[in-house]
């Protein structure tokens, strides 16, 4: 072997030995391939100044290869400090390094060398450039409003905590969408009386985003699907359902015992968002905010991740790539993103208590003091809605909506790679069932809508890109859900 070969093999050996141990290497904090100041970046950086060195050698200009070799010396001592080799300046920097060594060696022929030339100069481009255009999209929706923007903080109307009398647009799953509430505050279209009319089904349907509709039409809402189809179901002139929103199902209760019974409901229903109801009416119950450090500082514990070989290494390279605009848009048309974290959580580094994805109330590895705190929690409040509820004579139905991730099995397995977890330690329907179980003890009755959201799989039910929201086609199946149990049981409507 000459010693141009020997120099040449001795690098890609260098990077070969690199890249294994970018894989395999120990994880850390943000769980990505690269870490500054660990052993894989020292390896990493090792492996630039050996193509250096190689690089070096083989300019045809002496002052160029000066001037190369002083930046990658400059850069090597300043390399903790510097963004380039971070998460998203080490795939550019390793790219234009191999592009060099392809340049410059004669292992490749030159069209090879410019079809490699091409295709990094076209990804780099559309990577400068998909950005710039996503965001000239999203300013064209700067001035419409989102639906929290007619959330009035935490104090509660009539009809909930949503403003009255509003009648604006606000972005929706495409495009904008109609959004009304009443001079009390539901969402809903006409002003009401307190007195039910006769021959009219009332229902107060409370909840939080899920029950007043995220980013929905007023048509296409829970509350005004099921009204339409109770209208036709029922033998009733009129049926009307008025949604209150509330931010917990500990808000819920006090809105029941401050405004519910003062507009003569038939019926009472009450939505419990899996994805953050339980630890959302712990928080409130116990006078705590999910910003406090007993909240924020809560995490899964370490048995609840499996990040090891392949599957790890799988992980890590994910992470690292999922930071190019390229990479997540071929990605999402593949799959959805998996259901995203309030947190930014990442493998190992996991919050029990995170108010989209409420990973640790699936956890059943062992018991997590403060997620069976939030179980208990519901649970009393529950009890003290339903004492309220039998005190005025008014029938109470609770209603789950349940995590989109429960619905199919394959955005279940996106969500356990995605954030490392040991599909041991979790079970999917743990949730559903020990409110189900309370409730039938307590009988309390109560509707679980995960069954009818699972027979409609095949369809798109939430909104895209992990968001934890039903798009409207999701709650017209909740609706209907809903609809099909209150006409079966006979029980509500005899009221």
């Amino acid at each position: 072997m000459t010693h141009p070969d020997l120099k040449r093999t001795a690098v890609l050996a260098c990077w070969a030995l690199t890249s294994i141990a970018l894989i395999f290497t120990g994880p850390r904090p943000p769980f990505t391939l690269l870490d500054r100041f660990s052993e894989s970046h020292s390896l990493f950086l090792l492996a630039f100044f050996v193509s250096s060195l190689y690089l070096f050698g083989n300019y045809k200009h002496r002052a160029i290869g000066l001037i190369h070799f002083a930046t990658i010396s400059v850069v090597l001592i300043l390399h903790p400090y510097s963004p380039l080799f971070g998460r998203d300046g080490t795939p550019i920097i390793c790219g234009v390094y191999i592009l060099l060594f392809i340049l410059y060696t004669p292992l490749f022929s030159s069209e090879r060398k410019l079809l490699a030339t091409t295709i990094l100069l076209c990804v780099v481009l559309i990577e400068v450039l998909l950005p710039k255009w996503m965001e000239r999209q999203l300013a064209v929706k700067i001035d419409v409003k989102e639906w929290a923007d007619f959330v009035d903080g935490y104090k509660l109307h009539e009809g909930g905590y949503l403003l009255p009398q509003v009648d604006a647009q606000i972005a929706g799953e495409f495009g904008v969408s109609q959004f009304t509430t009443n001079s009390a505050g539901f969402r809903y279209s006409k002003d009401i009386d307190y007195k039910t009319p006769q021959d009219t089904f009332r229902i107060i349907l409370i909840g939080d985003s899920f029950a007043v509709g995220y980013r929905t039409d007023q048509a296409d809402t829970i509350g005004r699907a099921l009204q339409d189809g109770l209208h036709h179901a029922l033998n009733k002139n009129r049926v009307e359902v008025l949604t209150a929103g509330v931010h917990d199902t500990a808000w819920a209760a006090r809105y029941i015992d401050d405004f519910a019974f003062r507009f003569d409901p038939d019926l009472i229903a009450i939505g419990i968002t899996l994805g953050n109801d339980i630890s959302g009416t712990y928080v409130t119950a116990s006078g705590q905010r999910f910003s406090d450090a007993a909240i924020q500082n809560s995490f899964l514990p370490e048995a609840a991740f499996d990040v090891s070989g392949l599957r790890g290494a799988g992980l890590r390279l994910h992470r690292n790539l999922s930071s190019w605009e390229i990479y997540r848009l071929v990605r999402r048309t593949i799959r959805d993103d998996p259901i995203i974290s309030y947190y930014g959580d990442y493998p190992l580094r996991v919050h029990t208590f995170d108010i989209y994805h409420a990973l640790g109330h699936f956890y059943s590895g062992s018991e997590i003091e403060i997620v069976s705190a939030s179980f208990l929690a519901l649970e009393q409040t529950l009890l003290r809605i339903k004492t309220l509820c039998e005190q005025n004579s008014i029938p109470l139905l609770v209603v789950l909506f349940p995590q989109r991730f429960q619905i199919r099995a394959r955005d279940w397995q996106h969500t356990l790679f995605y954030y490392g977890l040991d599909k041991t330690k979790f079970e999917v329907d743990r949730p559903n069932e020990s409110i189900l179980k309370f409730c039938e003890r307590n009988q309390i009755t109560c509707l679980d809508t995960l069954p009818g959201l699972r027979q409609s799989a095949a369809r798109t039910l939430y909104f895209p890109r992990g968001d934890m929201h039903l798009n409207k086609t999701g709650q017209r199946v909740t609706a209907e859900s809903i609809q099909q149990f209150v006409v079966r049981s006979g029980v509500f409507t005899a009221h």
